[in-house]
């Protein structure tokens, strides 16, 4: 597989009549072959060519979720320019908030051109950026320029190198500004290697997403793998997915489709919004799985018991730690069989940061393996001062392996902050027990209340199960307790409950926290649906959720009254 690149294992597909892709938007479902797709892309290669694009240029892909920005993207890839999707403004998104993440990322990129969808995303552009228009046969002015697709040379496939850089993944942003992760040919090769040896894929398989093309998840999982094995893919827009998430499953049927990744909360999403009333074969499905926040064990049986009835068995279900950095996945559970699960002490956990076995009981908690380590990578748990730590004990986890990045892009602090020597250090942390992995919580994101450690998505999941909280929408961070000299949590909670009812919703979440996590140093704060800031990969934002809750608690801290909103800290 390596010696021929991933431009030759896509040229092996690029001349297939069979069905790459169902693409579903709206009622309409338009299926295309591997030839008419990969025509599709050379129609692009030649139109940034005609452009006076050079080879090794920038490309930043910004249209809205279409065939289209496939084709620009892998256009761009076998054209030997350096692509990057970006997540579209959506109807869901302040425009000023687009507008500032689009002009940081063009500043901090400094990308050669951009493609667009024509409409207001032009409005939010540099003047002096050239400016590609996707699904248009004229420009929409002197700055910008119709896809002119015109064979003017030879239309040869481009060989880069193994070194050279293919394309750039954005990072989600929860604790920060999004970062260009530069993802090298050989990067790329060595996950598809690795991951095939994990997943295997066969005759017959099929892949159903609904999942963004700007996330790793949705890029590598279910569009640049698929694409160079050779594997069918049925894909819908994710927008649309929200608002009827039971599309999925009607996919799944439809196509017989056999793999789907979901991040953890779109399990919950799914269970708690398709009709009880519809019925749906999901027989066919070989693995969901999880991926992209902690794997829950209890989302799993929820999930399983729900849908049950429509062929959903347990063994169908897997876990997997993956990230940008290393082009995708870093663990795999086994598919066809339940992810293992350990009974540790809930106390010891927090207190020591160890994963010790228990026997159940009230103050026990269970953790999820996110599976083995991929072939070709290896992983170090770290403590205090990068020291290593022994078999269960959490630490930050780093890696190192033949398919990680080298860097972000034009970006060599960041760089030199996250790369130690070989390793990179993810800012996640976690144990390693029997050569599995289990992800326990993010560095940022652990709570330390009196010298214990909670960890925001414990807390965050325990909240969202109350009723009158919208499902999936808490965000848990920590504040400064001067008095206390400690931290306390704070929980911000969406709710469609009246006003009147804010201060007893506060009350239940704290009582919630109390009992099932431990902690009861707790401010509970309800809002109305909307408020809460979720990054462009579905993750609820911490960082910018604790800027909203301090801007508007600075504001009110005047009023006679605040916490009459509901908010309680005692």
């Amino acid at each position: 597989m390596g010696s021929e690149g991933l431009i030759g294992l896509f040229a092996r597909q690029r001349n297939r009549t069979a069905i790459f892709c169902h693409f579903l938007q709206g009622d309409v479902e338009r299926s295309v072959s591997f030839r008419d797709f990969f025509l599709g892309a050379e129609r692009f290669r030649r139109g940034y060519r005609n452009a006076g694009i050079a080879y090794g240029s920038t490309v930043i892909i910004a249209t809205e979720f279409s065939l289209e920005g496939m084709y620009a993207f892998v256009g761009a890839l076998i054209g030997g320019l350096i692509p990057a999707f970006l997540a579209p403004l959506t109807e869901k998104q302040h425009v000023e908030q687009f507008a500032e993440t689009i002009s940081s990322i063009i500043r901090d990129t400094r990308p050669d051109a951009i493609v667009v969808t024509p409409g207001p995303v032009q409005d939010f552009l540099p003047t002096d950026l050239p400016t590609i228009l996707a699904g248009t046969a004229e420009p929409a002015g002197s700055d910008s320029h119709a896809l002119d697709a015109s064979d003017s040379g030879s239309s040869s496939w481009p060989t880069p190198q193994l070194d050279d850089v293919a394309f750039m993944q954005f990072s989600s942003g929860t604790t920060g500004l999004r970062k260009g992760v530069m993802l090298h040919h050989r990067a790329i090769l060595a996950q598809i290697e690795a991951f095939s040896q994990v997943v295997p894929f066969g005759e017959g398989d099929l892949v159903a997403s609904w999942l963004p093309l700007y996330h790793d998840m949705g890029l590598i999982a279910c569009f640049i793998i698929p694409l160079a094995l050779g594997i069918p893919l049925a894909l819908q827009d994710p927008l649309e997915w929200a608002r009827n998430p039971e599309r999925l499953f009607a996919a799944i049927e439809r196509h017989r489709a056999t793999h789907v990744w979901l991040p953890n909360f779109a399990f919950n999403h799914l269970r708690l919004t398709v009709p009880e009333s519809a019925r749906y074969d999901l027989s066919s499905i070989k693995a969901f799985i999880d991926c992209s926040e902690p794997c829950k064990a209890a989302t799993f049986d929820s999930f399983a018991d729900r849908f049950a009835a429509f062929g959903v068995r347990p063994d169908m279900l897997a876990t997997s730690y993956a990230m940008a950095e290393a082009v995708f996945a870093v663990t795999q559970s086994p598919i066809g069989r339940m992810p293992t699960l350990l009974t540790v002490e809930r106390d010891r956990l927090q207190s020591e940061r160890r994963l010790v076995p228990s026997t159940g009981g009230p103050s026990s908690a269970v953790v999820m393996s996110t599976g083995p380590l991929l072939p070709g990578i290896h992983a170090a748990v770290l403590g205090a001062g990068a020291a290593p730590l022994a078999e269960g004990e959490i630490g930050e986890i780093a890696l190192a392996g033949e398919f990680m990045f080298q860097g972000y892009y034009n970006n060599p602090e960041a760089t030199a902050a996250a790369l130690r020597d070989r390793w990179f250090l993810t800012g996640d942390l976690g144990a390693i027990v029997d050569g599995e992995v289990y992800i326990t919580g993010r560095l940022k994101d652990v709570i330390i209340v009196n010298g214990r450690n909670f960890y925001a998505h414990d807390i965050e999941e325990c909240v969202s199960r109350l009723p009158g909280v919208k499902p999936g929408r808490a965000a848990a961070f920590a504040v400064d307790n001067e008095i206390g000299g400690t931290e306390e949590v704070v929980v911000v909670a969406e709710t469609e409950l009246e006003r009147e009812r804010y201060r007893e919703i506060g009350r239940m979440i704290k009582q919630t926290i109390a009992d099932h996590v431990g902690v009861s140093a707790v401010r509970a704060h309800p809002v109305p649906v909307g408020w809460l800031v979720k990054t462009t990969s579905g993750k609820m934002s911490r960082k910018e959720n604790h800027e909203k809750y301090a801007r508007e608690r600075a504001a009110s801290s005047a009023e006679i009254g605040y916490f009459s909103r509901g908010e309680t800290n005692q």
